[in-house]
């Protein structure tokens, strides 16, 4: 094992060891950071990337430690080296820059006066004297192993291209609509900021917002519009790009880059002309332009130093075991996260689905998966706590992941965690989905960094008004966004445009009970509570997380302990948060249970909110509802969604705060017969039909893993 340490500044010295410590592990050596030397007041984008690659152990017997700028080291940091490796090391190998012969034999007395051995020293050159060099650590490059694109096109990373108030945004737009090109820019955050307030139709990413190694994996042209900046994260993905044979192309003012390096191809610096010269220049010949970056003095270098310091290391890393999570000594495997034929021999679906009010997106997830399980695929789980027992109704493994807290010392503490976990699931991994409103950064650089087919479920209606711009805009990650549509076709916008939108029809879970089952349901009710009833009324008006509804379901309890003719169930998720007052009413009882929807589907009478589930359910499975709507500001438009039914006259809609009008609703639908004319109606109306399958069959489709269950059967879970 290679332990990574550094000698500079702190937050500089992490970035790069991080950058350093993902290249090693590509390369086939087994590394990590040490824990110790890691700062606090990270952010959440270099914390996470740092929690993926700390050494699973401390130092021990064969390990090897890499000190990184070992030519700044000060008496504080040879004093926790001392620590550090007080128990004995296999070597040491101190990388920096040392200007005279004297400075670097000074270097190697200390360190061997600390350590007790002396170490190995690799000189980094002058930044002036060549493209590669650095002070802070070797720099060399990995093959990332490109796919081609699946439809032909050349993909373009633009590098810091200019961006003049009121200028290039036309420019930008002809880069845009190539159906030959598919362009992504990498610039600095100011830069993001105005390109996505300009309104240009390209994924855009800053710096720090994802691995810059990924990137490589996902580009066959790199242009740089300005010089190749300093910092070690780019003069490595400099690296990466000439040995992986993505064609490099100059486009700075002088042609800076060619005159450091003959790999560079001069292109224009206009957009609009660089859209005609890739197209009609660059395209024909990619293939003889990835060659010339395979074979230039910049790829030559590269695999030289890493030949250096796997020397310096010692050539018995090829035999080190590695530790993993549990403490365990397994054989080091490089985590190379290329094409997944090498990495995922499996035919695993990872799903993630987020808390969600209701935990839909849980029940979402879990009828897509049961198709997929009839198909040749091995449907598996990343879920809260919350979600877990749901799941493994379904018979799926699950994974948990760590719910936020407020005992956290950051609010994102939870997600570093599940950024770990989430990277030890997805390296085997045939495909991953994901299901919820905002795609965690533990997500994000996840996908990006494993380069895994991915696919997010997102369900759409927004409320009028609300920013989801920051969501939106981390949809450039997944390869297809499956959108669920809802039952009526006014209520369907479209959030964004291309070819990886996937639209199907509702994702429902319909429970079709024979008239036996529905009574067999209703005697076994009696029965359980010990008293005969005429209404079945069934309350699910959410647990709390977006709104208090206490004093509805309350009101609800009320308006039923008058009539000795109806029990009341107060369905819940077993996690959720009852007022203690609710079982203080008569003909009240609340129910713990992850099968809501069979009792739903057997009662008279259903008050629920109207979330995408709760609401579909009660269409398709022809339950009379009077749908009580919540409006968080983060939440999905519900009054809408329940007025497209009521304009239908297939439910009633009660304003939370009229308590007095969901009072007489209740009477009217019971002793009017207001429920089984709706019910009626219910039955005549024609539905989409369900898109638990097509969702299924789009998911096997991208991991090739054949086909799924060509038919959406309803599924029929009763318990």
């Amino acid at each position: 094992m290679i332990h990574v340490d550094w000698a500079c500044d702190p937050m500089v010295g992490l970035d790069a060891a991080t950058v350093l410590v993902a290249s090693l592990r590509a390369a086939g050596l087994p590394s990590g950071l040490v824990a110790t030397s890691i700062p606090g007041g990270l952010s959440q984008n270099l914390i996470c990337e740092a929690a993926r690659v700390i050494s699973p152990a401390a130092i021990s017997g064969p390990d090897r430690l890499l000190v990184l700028s070992g030519q700044t080291a000060t008496d504080t940091h040879f004093a926790s080296l001392r620590r550090l490796a007080g128990s004995g090391i296999g070597g040491c190998v101190v990388s920096g820059r040392f200007d005279i012969r004297q400075a670097e034999i000074g270097i190697r007395a200390k360190f061997g006066y600390v350590l007790g051995k002396e170490p190995e020293v690799l000189a980094l050159l002058d930044e002036d004297e060549t493209l590669l060099a650095s002070s802070i650590a070797p720099v060399f490059g990995v093959d990332r192993a490109r796919a081609p694109d699946a439809d032909g096109r050349l993909r373009v990373l633009l590098i810091a291209p200019s961006l003049e108030a009121g200028k290039g945004n036309a420019a930008f737009q002809a880069l845009s609509v190539s159906r030959k090109l598919q362009v992504t820019i990498l610039t600095d955050g100011a830069g993001k900021t105005t390109l996505r307030g300009s309104g240009v139709p390209l994924p855009v990413y800053h710096y720090g917002e994802v691995p810059l190694r990924a990137l490589v994996a996902r580009t066959d042209v790199a242009v740089f519009c300005q010089p190749v900046a300093r910092s070690y994260a780019m003069r490595m993905m400099l690296a990466d790009c000439a040995l992986s044979g993505v064609a490099l192309l100059d486009a700075s003012t002088g042609f800076l880059n060619r005159k450091r390096d003959p790999a560079f191809i001069p292109a224009p610096s206009d957009p609009a002309a660089l859209a005609g010269f890739l197209v009609a220049e660059v395209r024909p010949d990619v293939g003889d332009l990835a060659r010339i970056s395979r074979g230039s003095a910049l790829a030559r270098q590269s695999q030289e130093t890493l030949a250096a310091l796997r020397r310096a290391l010692g050539e018995r890393l090829t035999g080190i075991a590695d530790l993993s999570a549990d403490g365990n000594a397994t054989l080091a495997r490089p985590r190379v996260p290329a094409s997944h034929e090498a990495t995922a021999p499996e035919s695993r679906v990872v799903f993630m689905p987020t808390n969600g009010v209701g935990l839909g997106h849980a029940q979402r997830c879990a009828l897509v998966a049961d198709k997929l399980a009839q198909g040749p695929v091995t449907p598996a789980f990343a879920a809260f706590p919350s979600c877990m027992r749901l799941i493994k109704s379904y018979g799926f493994d699950v994974m948990p992941l760590v719910p936020k807290s407020g005992l956290h010392a950051e609010p994102f503490a939870n997600d570093v965690v599940n950024t770990v976990r989430l990277d030890h699931l997805l390296g085997t991994a045939a495909a991953f989905v994901f299901d919820g409103g905002h795609v965690f950064t533990s997500v994000f650089r996840n996908i990006l960094e494993w380069r895994v087919p991915s696919v997010w479920i997102r369900r759409g209606l927004w409320q009028s008004g609300q920013d989801n711009s920051v969501a939106l805009d981390r949809e450039k990650a997944f390869d297809r966004v499956i959108v669920p549509l809802e039952a009526f076709s006014e209520l369907n916008e479209d959030y964004s445009h291309g070819a990886h939108i996937v639209r199907v029809g509702p994702i429902v879970q319909q429970i079709d009970l024979s008239q036996s089952e529905r009574g067999a349901i209703r005697q076994g009710l009696a029965a359980r509570y010990g008293r005969s009833f005429e209404h079945l009324v069934v309350t699910m008006l959410g647990g709390g997380v977006a709104a208090d509804r206490s004093a509805q379901t309350i009101a609800v309890a009320a308006s039923l302990a008058r009539r000795s003719d109806a029990l009341h169930l107060v369905v819940v998720w077993p996690t959720a948060t009852i007022d203690p007052g609710l079982y203080s009413w008569p003909n009240t009882r609340v129910v713990r249970t992850h099968h809501a929807s069979v009792l739903a589907a057997a009662a008279d009478l259903y008050i629920s909110a109207v979330g995408y589930n709760s609401f579909h359910e009660a269409m398709y499975n022809r339950i009379p509802t009077i749908f009580v709507p919540q409006m968080a500001q983060y939440m999905d438009d519900q009054r809408s969604r329940a007025a497209a039914a009521v304009e239908r006259d297939l439910a009633r809609l009660v304003e939370p705060q009229d308590l007095l009008t969901l009072d007489r609703t209740i009477a009217r639908m019971l002793d009017a017969g207001e429920a089984e004319a709706m019910r009626s109606r219910l039955h005549q109306i024609d539905l989409p039909a369900s898109g638990a399958a097509a969702a299924a069959a789009c998911i096997a489709d991208l991991a090739k893993l054949g086909a799924a269950v060509p038919t959406d059967e309803p599924v029929r879970r009763i318990a």
